[in-house]
């Protein structure tokens, strides 16, 4: 159901792991804190060529892999949100955040023609809002506020949501875990429903 793209000159080696690891994480909790899911067991890294099929529903992107995609694969990328398929992308909070975030969306922009709007414009009942968790307002994490924009199939996060959902070099608390978890559960949902909304929507202009 999730899978991030990591490829050569991308990611490093550790790096891809330290995301397959978190998202791996994200995959367990999935089952425990909603039993209408279930999601894969394994994460997959793929490198957006040709002969890849992109039979899932999600896919997570680093904003720095975003500007390394080369023209085919962008154009895979778009053809996989055409077909239903939604896109997330992190950027980890730093000091250049403002700026990187103008590009990131300058890009989508160009190359896709989205355009962004934040949490707080997004209807009350928005399925990221309310299914199958309720959040009125974004969690914190580690003590930052995560962020977030919804652009057509792509969704930005700014913060590390994703870190919050495995166990690695820091340790917080349970709560802030559990939170985590349950709005990554919201995002595997949302996708999950625009994809099958798209297969439905195929399937009957096909009749």
């Amino acid at each position: 159901m999730l899978s991030p793209q990591a490829s050569g000159g991308m990611m490093s080696e550790a790096e891809g792991k330290y995301c397959q690891d978190n998202l791996a994480f994200l995959m367990r909790s999935v089952e425990s804190l909603d039993s209408r899911m279930q999601g894969i067991s394994e994460i997959q890294q793929i490198r957006l060529n040709p002969n890849e099929t992109l039979d899932f529903d999600l896919l997570y992107l680093t904003e720095q892999q975003t500007f390394e995609l080369g023209n085919e694969q962008i154009e895979i990328l778009e053809n996989y949100l055409k077909s239903g398929g939604t896109v997330l992308i992190e950027i980890l909070i730093d000091n250049n955040i403002e700026q990187n975030f103008k590009d990131l969306t300058d890009w989508a922009r160009e190359e896709f023609n989205l355009n962004f709007i934040n949490w707080e414009r997004l209807l009350p009942d928005h399925l990221l809002k309310v299914h199958p968790f309720l959040f009125a307002i974004l969690p914190n994490i580690n003590n930052e506020s995560i962020k977030l924009f919804v652009g057509g199939g792509m969704i930005i996060i700014i913060g590390h949501l994703s870190q919050a959902w495995g166990i690695h070099e820091h340790t917080l608390p349970r709560t802030e875990i559990r939170t985590a978890q349950e709005l990554g559960i919201n995002l595997l949902y949302f996708a999950w429903y625009r994809r099958h909304q798209n297969q439905l929507l195929e399937k009957l202009s096909s009749e």
